[in-house]
């Protein structure tokens, strides 16, 4: 997988074998947040932007800007804001979907914090992270 010199990874780029899909630990994560950092949890979500729609209702969708191609899967509200993808924990299994990699790098040049995850434990630190900068103790 083709990761750009300015995008931050968390995770074990080495590691090869099972290991859970992208949806399972994006829900874990989701609720590991609840859990453990409930007081940031209601400004991060996940933008849905996949899934069936009638065409009507996609129409409608894309005029209220709920449409936007390459919208990554966390996005934290803050100072600077956090903006992660979260890949699979086997790097191999995974793929960038069309224009996350331009999401992301734009996303980073307005001054948000960026990064791709590699499963559930890489989220947490990258995410640990931001909060420790939002906290004012980096």
């Amino acid at each position: 997988m083709f990761i750009p010199k300015w995008l931050p990874v968390y995770g074990d780029r080495s590691f090869k074998g099972k290991c859970p899909r992208e949806a399972e630990d994006q829900m874990s994560f989701f609720s590991w947040l609840e859990c453990e950092l409930p007081e940031f949890a209601r400004l991060t979500f996940h933008p849905k932007v996949e899934g069936r729609r009638t065409p009507a209702q996609a129409t409608i969708d894309r005029k209220m800007g709920a449409m936007k191609k390459g919208v990554v899967d966390v996005i934290a509200i803050g100072s600077p804001m956090l903006v992660m993808e979260i890949k699979r924990k086997d790097e191999k299994l995974s793929e960038w979907r069309d224009g996350q990699l331009k999401f992301l790098e734009e996303s980073k040049n307005t001054g948000a914090v960026v990064a791709v995850v590699f499963g559930l434990e890489a989220a947490k630190e990258a995410y640990a992270e931001w909060v420790s900068l939002q906290k004012g103790e980096k």
